[in-house]
């Protein structure tokens, strides 16, 4: 009986101690639910597949402005009419060096193209020389061109082409001869008694970033009727077409 008592006591005894070394249970708590932002709905026309295509800017037709300078070669051709044989007197006449300045706009339109024009004050200069005559004539004008040029945008070497009209107004000028015959003695004369008071005429240019080359030639007569009745009488020979043409070589700077 006591060996029995014992037992039992032994069993009670482990019982107790597994109890007490049992782990207990900890419980972690769950982290708060954090709210999802409200989706933002896409427009209509829009669309998250198609990719939006950019437009090219356009380019903007704005005039630009600009002042120019530059050297200005002019030369003639006078058809002459003596004993009733017409001939050219290309080589009696000299050429003269002027100056040309003033201001020009330019607007572009389209991609390749932009209208020029502007105001441009010249200096025209020749001479006349033969075994009994020698002149010598000045001339201003106020020329006012009409061009369009051509361009190309992303050419690597920037030259452009020009074509148009030129309008001449004459502002002055002189013309002295040297000589006499039996009609008595050449005086001067001023630009309203000799020259024709308004010109027009073709230019041809091309040109290289700010220079530019140009080709002018007038098509309208350089001289009035009083001055070629004049000539008539002091040299005895007639006057049957008289053209002035020129070669100028300018720069501009634009603002």
């Amino acid at each position: 009986m006591k060996r029995t008592l014992t037992v039992i006591a032994l069993l009670w005894t482990a019982c107790t101690g597994v109890r007490a070394q049992e782990p207990e249970l900890h419980l972690e708590r769950l982290p708060a639910a954090v709210p999802t932002p409200t989706e933002t709905a896409a427009p209509d026309d829009a669309s998250t597949d198609t990719p939006v295509r950019q437009r090219k800017p356009k380019r903007e037709h704005r005039w630009q402005f600009g002042i120019n300078a530059g050297y200005l070669h002019s030369t003639a051709d006078w058809l002459v009419v003596a004993g009733g044989v017409e001939h050219n007197d290309r080589d009696r006449i000299r050429s003269h060096p002027g100056l040309t300045a003033g201001f020009s706009a330019s607007c572009p339109f389209g991609e390749v193209w932009t209208f020029d024009t502007g105001v441009n004050f010249s200096w025209w200069g020749a001479g006349y020389r033969s075994s009994s005559v020698s002149m010598r004539t000045e001339r201003y004008t106020v020329d006012i061109p009409v061009l369009l040029t051509f361009f190309e945008r992303d050419a690597y070497i920037p030259v452009f082409l020009q074509a148009g009209l030129l309008t001449g107004i004459v502002a002055g000028g002189t013309i002295r001869v040297n000589g006499s015959n039996e009609a008595g003695e050449w005086t001067p004369r001023r630009a309203g008694d000799s020259f024709n008071r308004l010109s027009l005429g073709l230019v041809l240019g091309i040109g290289y970033g700010h220079f530019t080359f140009q080709f002018i030639q007038n098509f309208t007569g350089t001289w009035n009727r009083d001055m070629l009745h004049a000539w008539e009488a002091f040299t005895g020979n007639t006057l049957s077409r008289q053209r002035a043409r020129g070669y100028s070589l300018t720069y501009t700077h634009w603002f």
